[in-house]
């Protein structure tokens, strides 16, 4: 684990607007050089992994973020694919991980040793959507608040009702409550703007003198990463002293994930994801964000959550009402070749045409989300298929009860 430390340049708000808009909203020329320092430094950090790794597990853990399937199209496949892996089960959560909560959770270990070495010992430590790490707290009798707006985390994680307190609301809005802390600990979703506003949130909460401990992304998560990561460590920088502790963070490969991994030719890989670890001791919180930016909820959109069973079943909260019959063969329909989902990145164009989205990654194109809404409702309730959909036949196609039981990745 490297540890990266020192003072950085001053960052004023105007800076700050200059630099989320080169990021954001490049021009074409930036673009291609933006792109080609990826490429680059894509090649180098490979050529590095396979020369030092002896499985392609250790190579993937060493590509600083770059999705398997990537890696393996940048290495034309010759070793990585060829390879016999050793396959890991995806860890088991009642309900299970979606992607659109953004729930990639850091491994039992880390989230111990995050507790152990970071968590106040005698004051209170407020967790940011971290989980696994309120619940290490908690374990080690440390005082510990947890801000998270899933409410499923109650029912995966009992042990909560021994916290302090306990928060259903977004990270980011966490600023206001009254609280102060020692030691903040967060890992926000892995995008700038996400990562800045829990970081302003961060910095509200946490007394003076206290420790502001929090997740961020590696250098190939995305081309732009690297540029994203300079911003978010100088803005840091400004709260007080920091240090970057390199790979430290290790993740779990939530179910979802898995399903992407096996959809492009590769087994599950259960701790191939790392991060970074950034702890700033805070003397000051901060001002302001730039203004402006977009957040979470308005990236991704509204949702309504279903849990079926085991799985969380989201529908994007739109109406499209039928215009004619034949629209009605579309009540369901894949976005791609199978209702297996390719990507989760926020990247994948696919991604905006999806209005039904399963936590085993199954998604669907939707011509009444109200409709289908209101048939998984029911059996959220713990109706039958055949009861459920019974009352609506003469408004479904046929082949309706096949297609959700596939999408739903469930015997008929």
């Amino acid at each position: 684990m490297a540890s990266l430390a020192g003072s950085r340049p001053w960052i004023g708000d105007f800076m700050i607007q200059q630099r989320v808009a080169d990021i954001m909203n490049p021009s074409a020329d930036r673009l291609a050089q933006i792109n080609a320092q990826y490429r680059s430094a894509a090649r180098e950090t490979l050529a590095q992994a396979l020369a030092g790794c002896e499985s392609p597990a250790g190579v993937f853990s060493k590509m600083k973020g770059m999705f398997p399937s990537d890696v393996v199209l940048l290495e034309n496949g010759q070793a990585l694919k060829c390879e016999n892996y050793s396959c890991s089960p995806a860890p088991e959560y009642h309900p299970e991980l979606h992607a659109l909560d953004y729930e990639w959770y850091f491994t039992t270990r880390t989230a111990h040793e995050l507790s152990g070495e970071y968590g106040s010992r005698n004051g209170v430590t407020i967790c940011l959507g971290a989980p696994k790490v309120a619940i290490a707290a908690i374990h080690q009798s440390r005082s510990v608040v947890l801000v998270d707006k899933n409410p499923c985390l109650l029912n995966r994680f009992p042990e909560l009702g021994r916290s302090e307190e306990v928060h259903l609301m977004d990270a980011i809005d966490s600023g206001r409550l009254r609280l102060r802390a020692d030691a903040v600990i967060f890992d926000a979703p892995w995008y700038l703007t996400d990562t800045m506003g829990w970081l302003f949130a961060a910095s509200q909460l946490v007394r003076a003198g206290g420790s502001i401990i929090f997740a961020l992304y590696p250098s190939l998560v995305r081309p732009s990463a690297l540029l994203e990561r300079e911003l978010i460590l100088d803005i840091a920088s400004t709260i007080g002293s920091l240090e970057v502790h390199q790979e430290a963070l290790v993740y779990e490969t939530p179910l979802f994930e898995q399903e992407v991994l096996y959809g492009s030719g590769l087994p599950c890989m259960a701790e191939w994801r790392r991060g970074d670890l950034v702890c700033v001791t805070a003397s000051k919180p901060l001002a302001s964000l730039p203004p402006g930016l977009l957040y979470r909820p308005s990236i991704d959109g509204a949702w309504r959550s279903f849990v079926i069973g085991e799985q969380v079943v989201k529908v994007r909260k739109r109406l499209l009402r039928l215009r004619h019959s034949e629209q009605r063969e579309d009540l369901l329909a894949p976005v791609g070749t199978s209702f297996l989902l390719d990507s989760v990145s926020v990247r994948a164009p696919q991604r905006e045409i999806v209005d039904v989205w399963t936590s085993r990654n199954r998604a669907a194109r939707s011509s009444n989300t109200s409709l289908v809404s209101l048939l998984l409702r029911r059996l959220a309730r713990g109706e039958s298929l055949p009861h459920a959909i019974g009352p609506y036949v003469s408004r479904i196609p046929g082949d309706f009860g096949d297609q959700l039981c596939e999408l739903l990745a469930m015997g008929g």
